[in-house]
């Protein structure tokens, strides 16, 4: 038993013996088996029903009292919600996040880019948020692997059911694969109005979540991503520019709140209402070999990522990745049948295992380069070793 929850621990942060703050909140999470309305296969009548172009950019938004998930698409200039799904589990008591294994889901303001979006070991579908951010390394806190992911099991992670994951999944990768480099994920602990405000107002984390309310209310009053900085330990959040996708990173901003914009960070990158690209970003397509005219999908951003990010596959099959997993070792094939295969002799499923091969991925690259250019005379050379064993 301490070993399955040793093996869950590595996924969704480490479990720990820390007692949590503070009274849990009532449980109106969803049952693992609810559907929930709109989760079909047709995601693009969806896109197409509600005015939504395929690889617009996303912002997502979490409130954990109300166990909600909310998917905001890019619309012309400003953000339109495209659908809301309840959290069928999420992790400890209300208030942000602040030790590896204290079983707390996160609160406040993440991302997720390109090496973000998993889709291999036991979530083969999931969002990793960037925790700790730069504000949660300053204030000293510490966690790992927590993620946005499928199923109804969670520590410190928010999971959603495989098919509420399956179209946040794809949704998401079709706005990277749109020009989107960063989803803003922002995690409130309520829907943080002042009724709601008032009444935690004697709680521990009132401060931090006054911190946390003026993004809140900034983007429902202009449906658009707010500029997001902070100074020391603290956050600072300004208004945000009409066509501006939330992808700036968070960076230090002291001084008068009312120059975040200016001096915070870069002009934000401006979305076109025709394509969802950043026209920032016109000059690298135009060097780029995939064109706009590329259509927009899964296979080719997954292709993009295997690529990128040198994780060993067997296959991309209708733009879904399939990897084989064995408790012993195996080869594993690349994305090119001329590339060499890759021994990986640990279980991939495991957080160990991918951060080891991450690790050594070029010792394990340079071996079965190795391997393919000896061919049958690798066989050969191990006989006689053998031989030369056997005879002394």
């Amino acid at each position: 038993m301490a070993m399955a929850i040793a093996v869950l621990a590595g996924v969704c942060g480490h479990a720990a013996a820390l007692e949590p703050v503070g009274k849990p909140v009532e449980d109106k999470r969803a049952t693992a088996g609810e559907r929930v309305e709109g989760m079909t296969p047709a995601l693009a009548s969806r896109l197409q029903a509600g005015g939504f172009k395929a690889g617009a950019p996303l912002l997502i938004r979490l409130f954990k009292e109300e166990s909600e998930l909310e998917i905001w698409i890019a619309k012309d200039d400003r953000f339109a919600l495209f659908a809301t799904y309840p959290i069928c589990k999420w992790d400890g008591v209300l208030g942000p996040k602040l030790a590896e294994g204290d079983r707390q889901s996160p609160e406040g303001f993440y991302q997720v880019g390109e090496p973000q979006l998993l889709f291999y070991g036991r979530w083969n579908r999931a969002l990793d948020l960037d925790y700790p951010n730069v504000l949660d390394r300053a204030l000293g806190r510490s966690g790992s692997y927590i993620y946005i992911h499928g199923s109804c099991s969670s520590i410190g992670c928010f999971a959603m059911t495989d098919p509420v994951i399956e179209t946040v999944f794809e949704l998401a990768v079709l706005a990277m694969d749109g020009g989107q480099k960063r989803i803003a994920v922002h995690s409130f602990p309520f829907r943080m109005s002042a009724s709601n405000l008032a009444r935690h107002a004697g709680g521990r984390w009132s401060g931090f979540w006054r911190e946390l309310a003026p993004a809140y209310e900034i983007f429902e009053r202009t449906h658009v991503p707010p500029l997001i900085a902070y100074c020391g330990t603290s956050y600072r959040i300004g208004e945000g520019t009409a066509g501006s996708d939330g992808s700036a990173t968070l960076r230090e901003q002291c001084g008068d709140a009312d120059g975040l914009a200016s001096a915070a960070m870069p002009a934000p990158e401006r979305v076109t209402a025709t394509t969802g690209t950043p026209a920032k970003a016109a000059d690298t397509a135009a060097t780029s070999t995939s064109s706009a005219k590329e259509p927009v999908g899964t296979g080719r951003l997954l292709a993009r990522l295997i690529e990128a990010r040198k994780y060993p596959v067997a296959l991309i099959r209708r733009g879904r990745i399939v990897v084989p997993f064995s408790r012993r070792t195996r080869s594993v094939g690349t994305t090119t049948s001329a590339k060499p295969s890759i021994r990986i002799p640990c279980n991939m499923k495991l957080p160990s295992c991918r951060k080891w091969v991450t690790l050594n991925m070029d010792k394990l690259r340079a071996e079965a380069e190795k391997r393919a250019k000896g061919g049958a005379g690798d066989k050969k050379d191990r006989k006689d070793k053998k031989k030369r064993v056997a005879g002394g």
